[in-house]
């Protein structure tokens, strides 16, 4: 499972051409030009930003504030391959750590699938001894 998770400086929308790699979830109306260049990346890396795909408040969306302004960004993403989306169960930011930072902590619950593959037991030829 890949999993990209990181400060991207991205404001990603709720545009129609960002819906192959995004959500409707965001806390943002319009990409911004950082947001572009991560939904290209995202594409041509066949990722989807699993950010915008959970709802919640919007407190619980953003991940950054403005110093000296109460204005919330969500810049932080988390990025997951297509194939391993349905085992990231929530993202959110979690608000209550203090960590001197102007970001907020970001959370992501994943459930981790391990397969069961038996081996199968090999037929033995009757000319080997």
């Amino acid at each position: 499972m890949k999993l990209i998770l990181g400060d991207f400086n991205a404001k990603v929308g709720q545009e129609t051409f960002m819906a192959d790699v995004a959500a409707k979830f965001s806390l943002h109306e319009e990409t911004s030009d950082n947001g572009r260049m991560l939904g290209q990346f995202a594409a041509s890396c066949n990722m989807i930003i699993e950010s915008t795909y959970f709802k919640h408040k919007r407190i619980h969306l953003g991940t950054w504030s403005v110093p000296g302004s109460d204005q919330v960004n969500q810049i932080d993403h988390v990025l997951v391959d297509k194939r391993h989306a349905s085992s990231v169960i929530d993202v959110r930011t979690l608000r209550g750590p203090n960590c001197e930072t102007d970001h907020f902590l970001v959370g992501v619950k994943v459930r981790e699938r391990l397969s069961n593959q038996q081996m199968s037991e090999r037929k033995k030829n009757p000319m080997e001894f």
